[in-house]
């Protein structure tokens, strides 16, 4: 449904902030949605594509704006999850009020 360029997961990975960005704009695109998020990351317990476990990347997107963040922790599995959850919502807010 994302419909990332395989040249960008070649790239850079798919644990990279250039897919969490395809990612958001193309799915908003898509689904034909005002706003939307995307996640992309390693939870762990290993390293994967050369990424250490923890890293998360996120975007969020509407028609003309993007911006990605990386988050980078040692929470566990569904800890990392939620708080990657809870940190996008409050960024929604934020980037919705601008």
């Amino acid at each position: 449904m994302a419909h990332v360029d395989a040249k960008i997961i070649e790239t850079y990975g798919v644990v990279s902030e250039e897919c969490a960005i395809a990612m958001a704009r193309s799915a908003r695109a898509v689904l034909d949605v005002d706003l939307c998020i995307s996640f992309t990351g390693n939870a762990g317990p290993d390293a994967w594509e050369g990424k250490p476990a923890g890293l998360v990347y996120c975007a969020i997107a509407d028609i003309q704006h993007v911006q990605v963040f990386a988050l980078h922790s040692k929470l566990t599995r569904n800890e990392l999850r939620a708080y990657a959850v809870q940190f996008m919502m409050e960024k929604a807010v934020a980037f919705l009020s601008e």
